[in-house]
């Protein structure tokens, strides 16, 4: 099990997931968050349940909607409840269920046209919209903490912290739940699966200041401390915001310049280990570009072997 999400915000729509997969002893990283976006029909999905049954539904409906013209909301909505009814019918019923749970757990988020974004939620057989969230897996455990923080007023943006706050929440504290988070935005534009590194700075914004605001929170119908007491911890509270604030905003124009440094990288240099198996080449490879130690051995070494050649 996992947990994945959806929020339905003022301006679109926040889903999320973890990434950790359990098969007995063995824990794996894997993508719970899928899209589809084709002419106007924009739709993200996050899983929850088994792996490898919603992995093979998701893509069933993408496959189904490919091609398919997605006019407007309700066709594609017919659409993926038709495909959810047959999968259910022709695999979920053959798959081997003495060592695998069969539940398949979605969230759907969908957009077609002009029409706003939509919230789903399918579990087995029944599609339903959803009109505030959705918390499927075991993370539904960390339910009660949305209910406390969630407004049908709040943007997007405010969605994507929250849903960081519940998915580290989560892995901190619901077996099951690990990896890496995963964070999906789907306004009534596009589709945006969230860097890595924006998910990384803004994971603990909410637990470094809970200890301050726990102290206010506390301090608020304590009579036995004094007015100048009260004001000394509000001030902490407050310098501490101040301070969280300007580190969030040097951390997104960081991110940014990463961000920027990484698509560079990747268009001189193969990705990760695939610089083990690149050819050495001479002058232009990774080690005559980096000034590698061994560069002027490596150097004689092709010379000498060039001249033999």
């Amino acid at each position: 099990m996992t947990i994945a999400a959806g929020l339905v915000c003022s301006d679109g729509l926040v889903l999320f997931a973890d990434s950790e997969e359990q098969e007995g002893f063995t824990k794996t990283n894997t993508e719970k968050i899928q899209k589809f976006s084709e002419d106007s029909c924009h739709l993200v999905v996050a899983n929850a349940g088994n792996g490898l049954l919603a992995d093979s539904l998701t893509e069933q409906i993408f496959d189904a909607l490919a091609g398919n013209g997605n006019k407007n909301e309700k066709e594609v909505i017919d659409t993926i409840r038709q495909k959810i009814i047959e999968f259910h019918q022709k695999e979920v019923s053959l798959f081997p269920s003495e060592n695998y749970s069969k539940v398949v757990d979605l969230v759907l988020g969908l957009q077609v046209a002009s029409s706003p974004p939509t919230l789903m939620h399918a579990q087995a057989t029944a599609l339903r919209k959803v009109r505030e969230f959705a918390v499927l897996g075991n993370g539904a455990e960390i339910k009660f903490l949305l209910q406390e923080l969630y407004s049908s007023e709040m943007p997007i943006k405010h969605g994507i912290l929250i849903a960081n706050y519940l998915v580290e929440t989560a892995k901190r504290y619901v077996q099951g739940c690990g990896g890496e988070s995963r964070i999906a935005t789907l306004d009534p534009q596009k589709i945006e699966i969230r860097h890595r590194f924006d998910v990384g700075s803004e994971a603990n914004l909410f637990s470094s200041l809970a200890a301050n605001y726990r102290a206010v929170l506390l301090s608020i119908p304590d009579d036995n401390i004094t007015d100048e007491q009260f004001h000394n911890c509000i001030e902490w509270f407050t310098d501490e915001a101040w301070t969280w604030r300007s580190v969030m905003f040097e951390h997104r124009k960081e991110n940014e310049r990463l961000k920027t440094k990484v698509e560079e990288w990747r268009k001189t240099d193969p990705p990760g280990i695939a610089k083990f198996y690149e050819p050495v080449n001479g002058v232009g490879t990774i080690i005559y570009r980096y000034g590698d130690r061994r560069r002027k051995f490596l150097k004689q070494f092709l010379d000498k072997k060039n001249s033999n050649a």
